[in-house]
């Protein structure tokens, strides 16, 4: 759980992602996935490049939901009026039709 975006605000560069190169520049976002080896690079020699880094593993912990455990188990059977995946009724009692 330890992934993350890089938002791109200047400059230019490239990512070297488990030996795949990612070319880069302002406005673009790279995502860096779970157990990536990876590397940035700023590909211009005198101008810095920015960014605006996103990672999930601390707004998991912000807001304590790193190890959330089920508090009810989820039902068995469909609720009464539900429907299937077909989009048949499902749980209800068939009704009764008069011919006449």
């Amino acid at each position: 759980m330890n992934e993350a975006a890089f938002y791109i605000l200047d400059g230019q560069g490239y990512e070297i992602h488990d030996g795949v190169r990612y070319d880069w520049s302002a406005g673009d976002v790279a995502i860096v996935h779970n157990n990536c080896v990876h590397q940035h690079f700023n590909a211009d020699p005198v101008k810095p490049a920015r960014a605006l880094v996103l990672k999930t593993k601390p707004m998991y912990m912000f807001m304590n939901m790193l190890f959330q455990h089920l508090v009810e188990p989820r039902p068995t059977e469909p609720a009464p009026g539900g429907r299937d995946c077909s989009g048949a009724r499902v749980g209800a009692r068939p009704q009764s039709r008069e011919i006449g």
